[in-house]
């Protein structure tokens, strides 16, 4: 892994534990969203997690660090992934397009989703 920021890192383990968090409901339910909520709320403790300026009035959203570390995780799931499946991670990123695409969507729904049938890269 390349060299990240530690606010990335931070902010990868706390989406993490988000995720862990949304999976401790019932199948097919958002998970306790008290939880998602407690998880995703100590984001705002990371220092540089996110960044907010404002000049005239406007406010510009720094992201980087939040969003790098996303894109970390996210890259060694579908490596894991799909060298779990021997397939390539173009595959398994294809299939997860395919998963959202059919997804049921809930404005209100913090994680919602099921889990992937077993026996398909989804």
């Amino acid at each position: 892994m390349e060299n990240m920021p530690a606010a990335g890192i931070e902010s990868a383990n706390v989406l993490l534990d988000a995720v862990i968090a949304v999976g401790a409901g019932a199948p097919g339910e958002g998970g306790d969203a008290t939880a998602v909520e407690l998880a995703l709320g100590r984001l705002d403790a990371i220092e540089g997690a996110y960044d907010i300026t404002f000049h005239d009035d406007v406010a510009a959203l720094d992201l980087s660090n939040l969003l790098g570390g996303t894109l970390v995780v996210l890259g060694r799931l579908v490596t894991v992934a799909a060298d779990a499946l021997h397939v390539s991670r173009e595959e398994v990123v294809s299939d997860l397009r395919a998963w959202l695409e059919d997804a049921d969507v809930d404005d209100g729904d913090v994680g919602g989703g099921g889990a992937m049938p077993s026996g398909d890269v989804r």
